[in-house]
């Protein structure tokens, strides 16, 4: 499997009244251009270690409500509630499957500092979930 994260991991929604002086904005070009924040860039540091903790057999994730990404959340300490973790895991293109099966992609991570939780629907073991993506299996859950 290989991994990616994107710069949501580690970055906000883009303000101009809350960006602070001489910082660059992140995808300043794109249609929604982002603000580094340090919070998020702490606690990305433990993404690479976390997803490698899902290949435990109980690990479970959720569908999120769109049906694109699924969810993984802990409880962490600093800052004390829910960090949630947003992917989408394919399989690899044709000219990829020599070095990996699977690509996983972290689309945002980030601790839920207001009480609303994601919507999610229903979950599945982690393990379960690369299984079906590889063997083309539906992966939907139940609704």
């Amino acid at each position: 499997m290989h991994v990616t994260f994107s710069t949501h991991c580690f970055s906000v929604s883009y303000l101009q009244e809350n960006h602070p002086a001489g910082q660059p904005v992140i995808d300043a070009a794109s249609a929604r251009p982002r603000t580094f924040c340090p919070i998020r860039y702490r606690l990305a540091h433990q993404l690479p270690a976390l997803i490698q903790s899902l290949n435990h057999p109980k690990a479970k994730v959720w569908e999120t409500a769109t049906e694109r990404n699924w969810c993984y959340s802990i409880t962490i300490d600093d800052p004390k509630g829910p960090y949630h973790v947003f992917f989408e895991v394919r399989r690899a293109p044709k000219e990829r499957q020599q070095w990996q099966d699977l690509n996983l992609v972290v689309e945002s991570a980030y601790h839920e500092a207001d009480g609303g939780g994601p919507r999610l629907k229903g979950s599945m073991a982690f393990t379960l979930l690369c299984g079906k993506i590889y063997l083309r299996e539906p992966t939907a859950t139940k609704r």
